[in-house]
């Protein structure tokens, strides 16, 4: 038991005791600060993130879903014979005939989609839709007609709650929009809906739109039927009503979403879809028939007479 009757100087710890606790400090401070600061990772960079948040390959690859119009069963069709050249994508569909946004009442699309999200759980969504949007729509309870500012504004906004359902549903999305078409209202219809998609995804970096506009059309921007492939061969690449996709049609716009999808898995920059189209359209011969060459109608031949 100490002694209670020394003196302060009797019981204060030698110079040596306290220069030794002092190095024991000092280093248990040092230690402290290198587990602390942040290690340096050695080797080149880690590679950017993909847009899909995480690898995509043929033991992983990316969930697909489909939907949209008639014209979006073809392009189903076409991204399976596209993923079955590299095992990358797992391709699902939900399309309507004659649906789009214009007329709810035939088809609701916004209550279509939720369900599906909810139900399939895709990677990425590839929406096409538009082409059948030729119809007046009603907004503030008035009737707004096609062409007009409350006609495209409308759209705008009914595209912009398919997008936002995207993102809550954990999609990116991939928005073709319509190719050109034959009738020139149509036509004329189909530049707003491209329009408007653009606007409508301009705000909303998950969706990337691919414009396929260039790719069925001749030199001079018009609807052509029958286009030269890369290798100069003529390809029929829309049906004779001027509106839907050939098989070689198909395969050539799903073509053009794949190259996007495979950017975004890279880690690459998004950027608006211009792409080479000659090289979309390279697509397996298997997937594309070739316009038919006209031949001449063979003509009655006078029946040579008899002799006697």
């Amino acid at each position: 038991m100490p002694d209670p009757h020394r003196s302060a100087a009797q019981i204060r710890p030698s110079a040596s005791l306290i220069a030794l606790s002092a190095l024991l400090l000092a280093a248990l401070a040092l230690l402290a600060g290198l587990a602390a600061a942040p290690v340096a990772a050695e080797g080149p960079p880690p590679a950017p993130t993909a847009f899909f948040g995480r690898d995509v390959s043929p033991v992983a690859p990316l969930n697909v879903l489909v939907v949209g119009d008639s014209l979006a069963g073809p392009l189903a069709t076409a991204m399976v014979g596209v993923a079955r050249r590299d095992g990358m994508l797992r391709v699902t569909r939900d399309f309507r005939a004659g649906s789009g946004l214009a007329y709810p009442p035939y088809f609701d699309w916004p209550s279509r989609l939720s369900y599906l999200l909810a139900a399939k759980g895709p990677d990425a969504l590839v929406v096409s839709l538009g082409t059948n949007d030729i119809l007046t729509m009603r907004r503030d309870g008035r009737v707004v007609y096609v062409g007009t500012p409350g006609w495209q504004q409308e759209y705008i906004d009914r595209v912009g709650t398919m997008m936002d359902l995207a993102q809550q549903g954990g999609a990116v999305m991939y928005w073709v929009c319509p190719p050109s078409m034959a009738d020139p209202f149509r036509n004329e219809t189909m530049v707003l809906v491209s329009e408007a998609i653009q606007e409508a995804a301009a705000t909303r970096p998950w969706v990337h739109v691919v414009d396929v506009w260039p790719l069925f059309t001749d030199d001079n921007g018009e609807y052509a039927g029958a286009l030269p492939n890369r290798d100069g061969e003529w390809m029929q690449v829309r049906s004779t009503d001027g509106v839907h996709l050939t098989a070689a049609g198909a395969a050539w716009m799903a073509t053009a979403v794949y190259e996007q999808m495979q950017r975004d898995w890279d880690g690459q920059p998004y950027a608006p879809v211009h792409t080479d189209y000659a090289a979309s359209r390279a697509v397996a011969q298997v997937e594309a028939t070739p316009a038919p060459t006209p031949t001449p109608t063979p003509q009655p031949q006078p029946e040579k007479k008899k002799k006697k």
